[in-house]
């Protein structure tokens, strides 16, 4: 048997050294002491249907309406009278019946008693508790199952550490946001010795579940407003619970660090170099040529000094990748138009490919600058069927790129509403792409992204929701590839979108710059460009990198 116990126990008395039973709780040293001794104990009790009832029956009145329980909140709450009512029941219960096992309450009992622990009650009772459920799981008391994980998960988080199993997210504004996990590179091992899915499977059926795309990434839990009410959690890595790792498949970190190689982008030079896009807010309006100085360019918020600077108009690699899914079904001839429109504007030096996808991906035009063959391909711009899209903005950019040019841009147009299967809890036809594995390639891409939504959602009243949710992913998309975002219901929303489109790949400023903080960690730098003379102007790049 793995030694989960002992690790847990080891977490409990590092975290809580001196404090091992609060005073502002129901249950005092001796009551904790008596309640141990009870389980050390062999002697099995007689089955109390009551008990498991009352039990049962306070989980039905207290049980939190608004979120699953894998769902932690955005902060931890005041202690509400509400909890300390569970509280003081809990308490009351253990008092008189000692720790609610198996043969007392039935499995039933122990696990409606958990889940009460869990999610409605005060965080000084939930540690105080945790070496008994601890020796109670060890005794088979309680079920090594996603409840138990996400116990000690929640524990973990309120102390102010990473969880162990990957069971703790938030939302906010629409997303979920993954609280970090402790030594990530373990955690499907440690979840496997509770019987859970692979982090990867219980991610994707979160997001379908929940109709809400999920970040993982520490940098989007800051940028998300996160990163102020758990900053101990971000950077916080306990000596304690470093020293303990030594082989354990439950907990530890065995490698210091939560970032592997393939998960960020790096930086190997000492330069950081941008592509900026400068844009009026009134997008007819047209932008007068800049210089260098015109230019502020902020990393983590401390103005750099560029030591690099210039204005090109650059060729470009743009991929046309176009939803062609039951849905858009009735938009296909918008879509093919907005494509051949696309292919006239583009310049001698540009090269355009044509992905199409509904349930799969399917390429209509490898890379060609030749407009007549590009044109001609639009005439095989026909599908049908689900709506795969993440899955094939991952594909297009991953795979559809050829290598990297000098002098060279990359783009893709994305013209869809936005709507994946995901958002709309239809499993089969979902992406089996994750949102956070296709943050994953947007951040290593280079590829800006332009969505042109197109909007199906009168067609689809009931669907409100899921439009909603699309629409932000897709600004999401956009902001965080330094692209743009543009809406079309008919073909005429479209006029002058696609010279615009065009014009805005095509004119780059290029600026470089030795960052002022030397340190090459790893960690994310936020990048903002502005041109302060002008407020009216506003610049897209990419919204920063990973210093390695």
């Amino acid at each position: 048997m793995t030694a989960v116990p002992a690790l847990f126990l080891f977490f409990f008395t590092a975290v809580h050294a001196q404090q091992a039973v609060s005073p502002q709780i129901c249950l005092g040293a001796e009551d904790i002491k008596s309640l141990s001794a009870g389980l050390d104990g062999t002697a099995k009790s007689f089955f109390n249907k009551q008990l498991e009832q009352e039990i049962l029956a306070l989980g039905v009145s207290v049980s939190p309406k608004e979120a699953p329980p894998q769902l932690a909140k955005p902060k931890v709450p005041d202690v509400k009278p509400a909890v300390i009512l569970v509280d003081d029941k809990l308490c009351s219960l253990l008092k008189t019946h000692g720790w609610i096992t198996n043969s007392l309450a039935g499995e039933q009992g122990t696990g409606g008693f958990l889940f009460l622990l869990k999610n409605n009650t005060s965080a000084e009772l939930q540690r105080a508790l945790l070496p008994l459920v601890v020796k109670a799981a060890e005794k088979g008391e309680l079920k090594r199952d996603l409840l138990l994980a996400s116990y000690i998960d929640n524990v973990r988080v309120r102390a102010g550490y990473k969880q162990w199993f990957g069971t703790q997210a938030v939302e906010r504004d629409g997303f979920l946001y993954l609280l970090p996990i402790e030594n990530e590179a373990q955690v499907d091992e440690r979840r496997g010795v509770y019987g859970m899915e692979p982090l990867r499977d219980y991610i994707r059926n979160l997001e379908r579940k929940m109709g809400m795309p999920l970040l993982r990434s520490e940098r989007f839990f800051a940028d998300a407003g996160l990163g102020i009410q758990f900053r101990d959690l971000l950077a916080r890595r306990p000596a304690a619970t470093t020293a303990v790792s030594g082989g354990d498949k439950t907990g530890g970190d065995k490698t210091g660090s939560d970032k592997t190689d393939d998960e960020v982008i790096k930086i190997d030079s000492t330069v950081v170099n941008i592509d900026a896009n400068v844009y009026n807010e009134d997008r007819k309006a047209p932008v007068d040529v800049l210089g260098q100085k015109d230019f502020h360019v902020l990393e983590d918020g401390v103005e750099q000094e560029a030591t690099f600077f210039s204005k090109t108009e650059s060729p470009f690699d743009l991929v046309l990748l176009l939803d062609l899914s039951g849905s858009t079904a009735e938009k296909v001839k918008l879509i093919r138009r907005s494509t051949r429109k696309f292919i006239e504007a583009a310049r001698p030096v540009d090269r355009i490919a044509i992905v199409t996808f509904a349930f799969e991906n399917k390429i209509v035009s490898g890379f060609s600058s030749n407009k007549q063959e590009l044109l001609a391909s639009t005439e095989n711009i026909k599908d049908n069927g689900a709506s795969r899209i993440w899955d094939a903005l991952k594909f297009t950019l991953d795979d559809m790129f050829p290598p990297k040019t000098p002098g060279r841009r990359r783009a893709v147009v994305l013209m869809t509403d936005g709507v994946d299967n995901a958002l709309l809890s239809e499993f089969g036809n979902a992406s089996q792409a994750s949102f956070s594995e296709l943050m994953d390639s947007v951040l290593r891409s280079d590829a800006a992204i332009v969505p042109i939504y197109l909007d199906t959602e009168p067609e689809r009243p009931a669907q409100t929701n899921a439009y909603k949710q699309a629409r932000k992913t897709l600004h999401f998309l956009a902001d965080e590839s330094g692209g743009f975002y543009y809406y079309a219901r008919k073909l005429e929303d479209l006029n002058g979108v696609y010279k615009q489109v065009l014009q805005d790949l095509g004119r780059v400023y290029s600026i470089g710059y030795t960052p002022k903080n030397q340190d090459r960690s790893g960690e994310w730098r936020t990048i903002r460009v502005e041109v302060p003379a002008q407020p009216a102007l506003k610049v897209r790049t990419r919204s920063g990198y990973y210093a390695n």
